[in-house]
């Protein structure tokens, strides 16, 4: 199973929004990211309890890794962290100068090793893979970057294939 709990409120980006909010406004948003960030931990945990595999995607940076729960998951034995920048796996987005890569670092826990070796791709800067730059994404333009790009989720599928093929031969 697959788990990425809304990552707006948690993300670094949002420390720019919170000032303009009002403290109800703010005490409310992070209540309800809570509750859903422990929602996806009991769907992770239960996966993982009964044998069975997770996935769990979150901005690199966003200030859910450091929850008491999430802390617990990554500290679990035979969970895995790996962290990718979505460049290396083509994520592209439109700004004022046209087309180009958008870094979008990226971590994921995981009880699949298989898995998390097709997700340790890492930036080589713009010019070993596409001469092009690299968009940043402020100005709304993280909206753009909310879907996987098309060879991200080839990669997890190829992790999900070779785990099954690695259970098949014990």
């Amino acid at each position: 199973i697959i788990v990425s709990p809304v990552c707006t409120d948690w993300s670094s980006m949002m420390n720019f929004n919170w000032a303009k909010m009002s403290l109800t406004d703010r005490e409310r948003r992070l209540k309800e990211a809570k509750k859903h960030l422990r929602f996806c931990v009991k769907i992770d945990k239960l996966q993982s309890d009964n044998h069975r595999y997770f996935l769990h995607e979150h901005p690199a940076h966003a200030k859910s890794w450091k929850e008491p729960e999430i802390v617990k998951m990554i500290n679990k034995q035979k969970n895995i962290l790996a962290r990718i920048d979505q460049c290396r796996y083509g994520l592209w987005i439109k700004d004022k100068q046209g087309g180009a890569f958008a870094k979008k670092p990226t971590t994921f826990l995981t009880n699949s090793p298989c898995v998390a070796e097709q997700l340790m791709k890492r930036c080589l800067g713009k010019e070993v893979h596409n001469p092009q730059r690299h968009a940043a994404l402020f100005d709304g333009r993280a909206k753009q970057a909310q879907v996987y790009p098309k060879r991200l989720c080839d990669a997890i599928c190829q992790g999900i294939k070779d785990q099954i093929d690695q259970d098949k031969r014990g």
